[in-house]
């Protein structure tokens, strides 16, 4: 099993529609085979600057979550909101 943690920065203007296309994919993803989990989150500061979408996300190994990776729900939602992020950092992990 893998973890992965994907926390994606998005353009001030653009986070509602970030994550109304984001919530589109959620079903299809947790579909996917060797989906454990997949969690988008928001930050919960309290002040109202919403910038920062984490994905918490778990697989069965490291080949379905790159297999997730190009399937065509990620293909379209890269096309729709990839432009509105600005920044993107992505952690992968193993239970040791």
């Amino acid at each position: 099993m893998i973890y992965v943690i994907a926390r994606a920065e998005v353009a001030p203007d653009k986070f509602q529609d970030y994550m109304e296309e984001l919530r589109k994919i959620v079903p299809d993803v947790r579909a996917e085979e060797g989906c454990i989990g997949y969690e988008p989150c928001t930050d919960v500061s309290g002040d109202g600057d919403e910038r920062f979408v984490t994905i918490i996300e778990m697989w069965e190994s490291e080949a379905h979550w790159h297999r997730h990776m190009t399937t065509p729900h990620m293909a379209a939602f890269k096309a729709a909101a990839g432009a509105w992020r600005v920044g993107n950092t992505v952690y992968a992990v193993r239970p040791s």
